[in-house]
């Protein structure tokens, strides 16, 4: 182990997560996923808004002492997000299923990533009526283009 490598954190967990250590070290379950989280943005390297609301503002403020950006910046990305998880998505799936005319698929998934990202990033804004405006406009495009395609 090179200690002088490893940076000083404001929680001991994120000084597990910059060490090689045992698997079977008694760690409990919840702190091993931590450390995993914690390693996986470290070896990213960046920490923008989809890493801080995919993580959560604890787990990137750890990986944000490791990777010497400041705490301040992560904390304020955090507070000015318009979403903190998926469920604050203003739409239910069924009424995605609805707006889209499609039963209950895996693709209802892929969907909800999709809303996640453009909401916080914001590229739409987190309510009703323009989710299935947006995902309506979606639902046409893709229609053209599907028909494009068959010709």
């Amino acid at each position: 182990i090179k200690f002088n490598k490893v940076l000083r954190t404001g929680n001991s967990v994120g000084i597990w997560a910059q060490i090689e250590y045992d698997k079977e070290y008694n760690f409990t379950k919840q702190e091993k996923e931590l450390i995993e989280k914690i390693k996986e943005i470290v070896s990213s390297k960046k920490i923008d808004k989809m890493t801080i609301y995919e993580y959560g503002n604890y787990v990137t403020l750890i990986a944000s002492d490791i990777l010497k950006k400041p705490s301040k910046r992560i904390n304020q990305i955090y507070m000015s997000l318009p979403i903190k998880d998926k469920s604050e998505i203003d739409i239910t799936s069924k009424e995605i299923c609805d707006s889209l005319n499609i039963t209950p698929s895996k693709e209802l998934g892929s969907i909800y990533k999709e809303l996640e990202k453009m909401i916080v990033y914001g590229k739409i804004e987190n309510r009703k009526e323009i989710i299935i405006s947006y995902l309506t406009k979606k639902g046409e495009r893709n229609e053209r283009f599907k028909r494009k395609l068959k010709k």
